[in-house]
């Protein structure tokens, strides 16, 4: 098990809805290390901060070894944690206004707004709570005005028959989106975030986590064992003549694994993914990409 301060470390931020997932990590580490039960309540506790880890350790499940008892007594100290999450409109207008007032500089920021963009939406649109009209409408409208002129050009240009009174689909914003921010490319990408694997068992790489490049592809190689933390993947892999990087893991890999980001006060960014083959959902932290040094 990672110690309490390193950096893989499980986090728990205080809120009921992030309890589960930081349950279910601990769990899945505890397996996965054959932790007996009192050890994995053990080692639950001393991952927690002070506040939690005070209130936490007064449990009376706390010093047993029925660990699915301590979890229940956890988790109705949290109310609402046994919920799943749910979204309103306002939660929607709310990321629109805050992103409205940002400038969209390159594709891994427009990739983590859209998922957070249609992680609400796709809550919505079941519930009859918005339509796909207003979606489009609002997604359009939630850029600054220097970045929706340039998107209302390149969409112009590219869907000529496009009629007026209708807004611009969302799929068609975010292909004009990758268009225009193709520029900053993954070699000179500032904000890049790298996590750490391991292929077929033998190479460890830090992998970039970046959507929507375009580079020319050599071929295909088929069901690549990736090891990301303790979890494999079998990966369709994009083979490249030339790269400044060892490899890069674009959007269809962060939508298959429903990749969410998690930004905290001290700066770290860690990113939950969820097995598609297991169903596992784990979290591991990222850190900024560093580029290679010129050497004359």
């Amino acid at each position: 098990m990672p110690a309490p301060r390193d950096r893989s470390a499980p986090k728990f931020d205080g809120h009921p809805l992030s309890l589960k997932r930081f349950l279910d990590e601990i769990d899945t580490l505890g397996n996965t290390c054959q932790l007996a039960l009192e050890e994995k309540i053990q080692h639950t506790i001393h991952y927690l901060e002070w506040k939690e880890y005070k209130t936490w350790r007064s449990c009376p499940t706390a010093s047993g070894q029925d660990w699915d008892a301590f979890k229940q007594d956890i988790i109705a100290l949290y109310p609402g944690a046994n919920e799943d999450q749910k979204y309103t409109l306002v939660d929607l207008e709310v990321l629109a206004n805050k992103q409205a007032r940002e400038s969209m500089n390159s594709r891994y920021q427009f990739g983590e707004y859209y998922r957070n963009f249609i992680t609400i939406t796709d809550w919505l649109l079941p519930k009859g709570e918005i339509s796909r009209r207003e979606r489009d409408q609002i997604f359009f409208s939630s850029f600054n005005t220097g970045f929706r002129e340039k998107l209302a050009t390149r969409l112009t240009l590219k869907h000529l028959d496009h009629p007026l009174h209708k807004p611009w689909p969302i799929k068609d914003i975010r292909t004009a989106a990758n268009f225009l921010l193709v520029a900053n490319s993954a070699s000179n990408e500032p904000n890049l975030r790298t996590i750490p694997l391991v292929l077929n068992e033998q190479v460890m790489v830090d992998a970039i986590l970046d959507e929507g490049s375009q580079i020319t592809m050599l071929g295909l190689l088929r069901d690549l064992p990736v090891r990301i933390g303790w979890n494999m993947f079998y990966l369709q892999v994009q083979v490249v003549e030339n790269s400044s990087y060892e490899m890069l893991l674009g959007q269809p890999f962060l939508t298959l694994t429903k990749a969410c980001t998690h930004h905290y006060t001290t700066g770290d960014l860690h990113i939950t993914l969820c097995n598609p083959n297991t169903n596992d959902t784990f979290t591991i932290p990222t850190k900024p990409r560093v580029c290679p040094s010129l050497g004359f």
